[in-house]
């Protein structure tokens, strides 16, 4: 073999065992869950809810985020209204987060303690 074939063959075999570790890690990965937010039809308030806390993770400060805990959403004419607040320990207002049942889609974003 000359020194090209060696490298030819080195580069392949490189090649397969970083696609057979990435055909592992992928099966070890969890199925993405039925209600992302660009999958569509929003069916519950568990569901609305995660959409709501994944805006919140993106927008909010590490900190702000831990400090909202209770939450709320209500379906009216085909939107959710989230609302996101603090303990009573701290005076606040809710985050409001609105999201289209039919689409998953945020449509409103309302931070008035910001």
């Amino acid at each position: 073999m000359t020194v090209c074939e060696n490298m030819k063959s080195t580069i392949f075999a490189v090649i397969i065992i970083a696609m057979i570790g990435w055909v592992c890690s992928a099966q070890n990965q969890p199925m993405p869950a039925k209600h992302e937010s660009n999958s569509g039809y929003v069916g519950t308030s568990d569901v609305a809810k995660d959409i709501a806390k994944v805006v919140l993770s993106r927008l909010l400060t590490p900190e702000d985020f831990q400090r909202k805990e209770f939450s709320d959403a209500v379906l009216k004419d085909g939107v959710w209204t989230v609302r996101y607040w603090e303990p009573k320990t701290r005076i606040s207002f809710p985050v409001v987060i609105q999201i289209r049942q039919q689409s998953g889609a945020v449509i409103r974003y309302e931070d008035p303690n910001a």
